[in-house]
């Protein structure tokens, strides 16, 4: 059986790392019979990252026609995309290309809305299976799509199993950040825009910080909204706070592990892939209590929740931890229980390969 790992995003968040991580795991654990390919959009942040079999460089007629090409040359039974941007190319390739493939598609993002109308009919049913990652997704994609119900499939995203890093890496880190701050260390990382909600974060601090409770935090994470970013540093500013705002890291893993808790304040998160990360290195998670993020975190079991986008109800959660270091810890180990349990990521990977296959029976 061949497959096409196909993802032609211009970012660099947990989408495109779970398309390469998966891609990656994907041709390791092939067999003899098996062939994986993997085509990137040209000069993205992916294409830096990892080997591509293939490079477009747009979604137009002229790559379709590439595309094509490429799929039957290669005789590619499965083509499986991760961003809904994708589908449309994928669609017309499928109506041109005189190889018969099939179309999988991952979805990483809520459906809003009913898309039954003539153009998404056709478009839908170009695909073959769908994959959702919260059930959440799921009631969204059977009451929004013009999908039978056996074609959508819940797969959970999941991370991998974090190894504790030294004592002495983590004080670095932190004294690299801000020298001898003995208080809370809370981390935000997340895409900066307004609907992750960074202001929030932000003005739950100052909150914290009026009632005297010393915290210093980290905001990390690529963003294309430079007005946002000028806002949140302008915020900082005005109210003195022990705030730093970094872009990409690549030692997230390691930041994570030299935080108290990792806050997630989406307005509307649909997994919240930081969160599992977060309690896959028992490090307490704080999200937004909307989207996928309950079916991740049980309150005051395995983490916490606030209500989405209320920034005084983040302050006295993150007030709770504060004042009692064993619920903190308490509540850290559940989560790694948990992650390890049901977001493993080498156990949702063969959860998606075992469907990708059963395409072909």
């Amino acid at each position: 059986m061949n497959i096409l790992e196909l993802c032609l995003s211009n970012s660099l968040g947990g989408l495109e790392l779970h398309f390469r991580d998966f891609s990656l795991w994907l041709e390791q654990s092939s067999t003899s019979d098996d062939r994986i390919f993997v085509a990137t959009k040209s000069d993205s942040p992916l294409a830096g990252r990892m080997e591509s079999d293939l490079l477009l460089n747009n979604r137009n007629i002229w790559q379709a026609t590439k595309l094509s090409k490429f799929i039957a040359t290669k005789e590619i039974d499965v083509v499986h995309i991760h961003d809904k941007k994708d589908l449309p190319l994928l669609a017309l390739v499928k109506s041109i290309c005189h190889y018969p493939f099939k179309i999988a598609h991952t979805r990483h993002m809520s459906l809003p809305g009913k898309k039954r109308d003539i153009y998404h009919r056709w478009l839908y049913r170009q695909v073959d299976a769908f994959f959702v990652i919260t059930e959440w997704m799921k009631s969204q994609a059977i009451e929004n799509l013009s999908l039978e119900p056996d074609q959508i499939h819940k797969i959970n995203l999941g991370t991998g199993i974090i190894e504790p890093c030294e004592p002495e890496q983590l004080l670095a880190l932190k004294e690299d950040i801000f020298p001898d701050h003995k208080g809370l260390w809370l981390a935000n990382i997340a895409r900066l825009q307004h609907e992750k909600g960074q202001h929030v974060f932000l003005e739950a601090l100052k909150l914290l910080k009026d009632k005297g409770i010393d915290i210093a935090a980290v905001v990390a994470g690529g963003s294309d909204a430079p007005e946002y970013v000028q806002q949140l540093e302008a915020y900082i500013e005005q109210h003195q706070l022990k705030v730093k705002i970094f872009d990409h890291r690549d030692d997230i893993p390691v930041l994570i592990q030299a935080m108290d808790a990792v806050v997630l304040t989406t307005n509307c998160e649909t997994f919240g892939l930081i969160m599992i990360e977060a309690m896959m290195a028992e490090v307490l998670a704080i999200g937004s209590n909307s989207g996928g993020v309950p079916e991740i975190i049980e309150h005051l079991e395995d983490g916490l929740l606030f209500n989405a986008f209320d920034a005084q109800d983040l302050a006295k959660q993150v007030e709770l931890i504060n004042f009692s270091t064993e619920l903190k810890d308490k509540l850290a180990s559940k989560g790694r229980q948990k992650a390890l349990k049901r977001f493993e990521k080498k156990q949702q990977f063969l959860l998606f390969q075992e469907k990708l296959l059963s395409l072909m029976n």
